[in-house]
């Protein structure tokens, strides 16, 4: 696999991917609609050892799950607020970084997975 690497949008958090990540993924749940304030979150799941983080230290928020009682951690950037990986309590050993924050494109470099609790629907327009 060709590196892949990437980082915060004012550059005080890099990151490396070592690996091939477990899976890519798009999600349409509510958390992640409202995270990333769109319709759906694009993302690689990867082993924790597959990670090479440097830079700042990275700020933590802790969100309990009002659909599932679990939390999932959202690591960022203290100083421009870029998501860089959420963690889980269901899957301790792995993380989720976001797509959007590749230097290389990856939209097409992996078959995807649609992982959602309901999927997304504009509704109706008049």
């Amino acid at each position: 696999m060709a590196e892949l690497s990437g980082g915060c949008l004012c550059g005080s958090i890099r990151y490396k991917i070592i690996n091939e990540p477990i899976l890519a993924y798009t999600c349409h749940c509510r958390f992640c609609q409202k995270d990333t304030g769109t319709a759906h979150r694009s993302a690689l799941a990867v082993l924790n050892e597959q990670v090479q983080l440097s830079g700042k230290e990275i700020k933590v928020y802790t969100y309990k799950s009002d659909e599932h009682g679990r939390e999932l951690y959202k690591n960022f950037c203290p100083d421009c607020g870029t998501t860089i990986a959420l963690k889980t309590q269901r899957f301790p050993e792995r993380q989720v970084i976001m797509m959007r924050n590749f230097r290389q494109s990856v939209t097409n470099r992996f078959n995807y997975s649609h992982v959602c609790g309901r999927s997304f629907s504009l509704g109706k327009f008049s």
